[in-house]
């Protein structure tokens, strides 16, 4: 059953659309400016006045917008905003919202990898986006999805953290990086039994070779904790099942914004299936192994190839064998920093264009008091 939420909008300068990932835009904007947050989970907030209620018919009505377009868009109106930016950059209102007003600055940021479907269905249409790489524009390009401009500046949240160098002294031998879903058994088609199949191959690699040369495993879980009702002590009993009494840590990050980037980057070597934080750890020079494609029924979906493609040979995985497991890992290891930096020069911005000294947050801060600036 749907809640409703009454609220009385005040004038603001910035609007935080989405309360996901409030704290982490704060740090992009200027502590001067006013700032507003509009929450639209869990809860329908809504308003009574007059202005929003016409606002939404012309929206709806003339402006051809679908529902949820049309009632957001007059929502945000009644903050007044000179600028409105979200860290989910797969939702649809945004980049309509930006059409309908061209004199309010609107930023989306990327916060995950995103695929051809992804972009096409969830997004449709895009304001100023801040994406993590060059990737994401060659698929809105691809894909037709109109965008009013793309800047790939990496990642945001890695920016904050390697701002704050706040580092891990512990070493880890292993971080491998779960995609761990509970739906995989419940949506039972075969991309998804082919995602916990590749999982289940490579985990085991992991254990012998680990067993083998007398290495430690990382786990980074992909499930929330039990008390956020997701899916952390599902994913547990997947990885103990699997492990057979053989020894592995399992990390939780929920609580932890930087817990991930805190182990991934403090590894010998991060070994993933798909995932973001894999890319984003490349983009700085730490080692990473890759096996998407490591199975056949993954290699035939775009989304494996799509990311994997521009990366070198050694980086990974074509085949489900442990011999070329065990051969790509040794070399990984033993490779010196500054060979391994030559290897991935090429390719480590097509992903995530992460820039040390010129980090996302920085870059969002200058755009929107720009902009603001530009409006007094």
């Amino acid at each position: 059953m749907i809640q409703f939420r009454f609220l009385w909008p005040r004038p603001t300068q910035v609007l935080i659309y989405d309360e996901l990932g409030e704290d982490i835009l704060r740090k992009t904007i200027p502590s001067s400016y006013s700032i507003e947050l509009l929450r639209v989970r869990d809860e329908l907030p809504i308003t009574i006045r007059f202005s929003f209620l016409k606002r939404y018919l012309i929206n709806y009505f003339c402006q051809k917008l679908s529902p949820r377009q049309a009632y957001f868009s007059a929502l945000i109106d009644e903050f007044k905003p000179h600028a409105v930016i979200t860290f989910v950059d797969n939702n649809p209102v945004l980049g309509a919202y930006a059409e309908l007003r061209s004199d309010v600055l609107v930023i989306s940021i990327q916060n995950a990898l995103r695929t051809e479907v992804t972009i096409k269905q969830q997004v449709g249409r895009a304001p100023l986006y801040f994406s993590l790489g060059e990737i994401t524009k060659e698929i809105f390009e691809e894909t037709n999805v109109r965008y009013k401009r793309i800047e790939p500046v990496g990642s945001m949240l890695l920016g904050l953290y390697l701002a704050e160098k706040v580092f891990d002294e512990e070493e880890y031998d292993l971080v491998f990086v779960s995609s761990y879903r509970a739906t995989w058994d419940v949506q039972n088609n075969d991309y998804h039994r082919a995602l916990s199949d590749a999982h289940q191959t490579i985990f085991n690699h992991l254990l012998r070779f680990a067993k083998a040369h007398s290495k430690r495993i990382v786990v980074l879980a992909k499930g929330k904790v039990a008390n956020e009702g997701e899916h952390y002590a599902e994913e547990r009993e997947f990885y103990q099942e699997l492990a057979l009494g053989s020894e592995f840590t399992l990390v939780s990050t929920v609580k932890d914004t930087f817990k991930s980037y805190r182990t991934a980057l403090n590894a010998n070597l991060v070994i993933a299936i798909d995932s973001t934080l894999a890319y984003e750890v490349l983009s700085v020079g730490r080692k990473t192994l890759f096996g998407w494609v490591s199975n056949t029924d993954l290699e035939s979906h775009k989304e494996a190839v799509r990311y994997t493609k521009y990366l070198p040979e050694s980086l990974v995985l074509n085949n489900d064998s442990y011999e070329e497991f065990q051969e790509k890992v040794t070399a990984l290891i033993d490779l010196r920093p500054e060979d391994y930096e030559s290897v991935i020069e090429e390719y480590k911005s097509k992903c995530v264009n992460q820039d040390i000294n010129n980090p996302p947050h920085m870059v969002i801060e200058r755009e929107i008091r720009r902009h603001i600036e530009q409006d007094h």
